[in-house]
């Protein structure tokens, strides 16, 4: 088969995260019976617009909304030759592969739907086109089957109109990286912040929670930050460590690599999430499988992964406040039991079931 994956950001770009994780687990099914395949990606800065990962074929064109407004033109000129199946990703709009290739094979792929991240993520009055137009997006899909991670994005394709025959929850997994022993806990109390700086993931309050729990008491946290974003957000985030008085409290690793990641997540006394809404979540049960426990807001998505893994994790309704209350009742770190094991065997089982009965 000719397999053709429709999402902005493809594996190597810098803002891939758990979705392209995700993608890349669907298309191993294909990539192993010898299917070819086609990603479909907007360009970024220092990517050759055409390589090939991994046994996968990718193609980056385009800004933001020229490569959305590019993908009817290509297909109709066959850029992507004969496609016999398409994986139609959503992040905020999709493809509307349905509309323009109406006679092939698809599925829609969507972690979260997107409410208020338009908030989060933009301004009037783009904030407000983005939450118009998602609504109306879901509609050019009705009859189209949706994949999704989660009941909470479930709940919503629900109340978005999509019939419930319609979808289906991929069964997850999550990367593991194998440290021969898992390190020892850091002396005093240290938070981990893991994921793309991007004021949707709460970041903000990841550091003002440090801040108000250190002027409140005489324990001191500290917060270690891996991931990278857009330099004026960061920027600011630098700004902002400044005025609150926490530079020697907080500090800005950027990128690390799998190994450090998971050991500094083994270490650490507690991983914080504080997003305002995620698709699954997969940082938590990374951290679960180091032995850390993560205390995350109880948003869509993420309070399915903070229920799923451990009965030790913490969700807590999203305000500064909460995450404060919650570091201050952390008294000594311990390791969390039962720890989950990494892989993804059940989603590659699904994906066989689904496309090849």
């Amino acid at each position: 088969m000719n397999i053709l994956i429709l999402n902005w950001r493809d594996p190597k770009n810098p803002k891939a995260g758990g979705a392209e994780k995700l993608n890349l687990e669907i298309l191993k099914t294909f990539v192993d019976r010898g299917d070819n395949v086609i990603w479909y990606s907007k360009h970024s800065t220092g990517l050759k617009n055409e390589e090939i990962f991994r046994r996968i074929r990718i193609i980056r064109f385009g800004n933001t909304f020229i490569h959305y407004a590019a993908f009817p033109f290509f297909l109709l000129t066959r850029k992507f030759g004969q496609v016999d199946f398409i994986i139609d990703c959503v992040h905020g709009t999709g493809y509307i592969a349905s509309l323009f290739a109406p006679r092939t094979r698809k599925v829609v792929l969507i972690c979260e739907v997107a409410k208020n991240i338009w908030d989060e993520m933009y301004s009037f009055p783009i904030n407000i086109i983005g939450k118009v137009w998602e609504k109306m997006m879901f509609r050019l899909y009705i009859g189209t089957q949706f994949w999704t991670i989660s009941n909470s994005t479930k709940s919503d394709l629900l109340a978005s109109g999509i019939p419930e025959k319609d979808i289906k929850i991929l069964p997850m997994g999550f990367d593991g990286y194998k440290i021969t022993s898992i390190p020892g806990k850091y002396s005093s109390p240290t938070a981990l912040f893991v994921g793309r700086l991007a004021r949707m993931k709460g970041i903000e309050d990841a550091i003002r929670a440090i801040a108000q729990v250190n002027n409140r008491s005489d324990i001191r946290w500290s917060l270690n930050i891996i991931g990278r974003g857009d330099e004026g957000y960061e920027n600011s985030l630098n700004g902002l460590i400044k005025k609150l008085g926490v530079v020697g409290d907080v500090k800005m690793l950027g990128f690390v690599d799998e190994r450090e990641k998971f050991i500094k997540m083994a270490k650490s006394w507690v991983l914080v999430v504080p997003s305002v809404r995620e698709g699954w979540g997969m940082i938590v049960p990374e951290a679960n499988s180091v032995g850390t426990q993560v205390v995350g807001y109880d948003v869509p998505g993420l309070s399915d992964s903070l229920d799923h893994f451990s009965s030790k994790n913490i969700k807590i309704s999203p305000t500064v406040d909460s995450l404060t209350a919650a570091l201050q009742g952390i008294l000594r770190p311990f390791l969390v039991k039962d720890r989950p094991k990494s892989g993804w065997d059940s989603l590659n089982t699904f994906v066989k079931r689904e496309l090849f009965k």
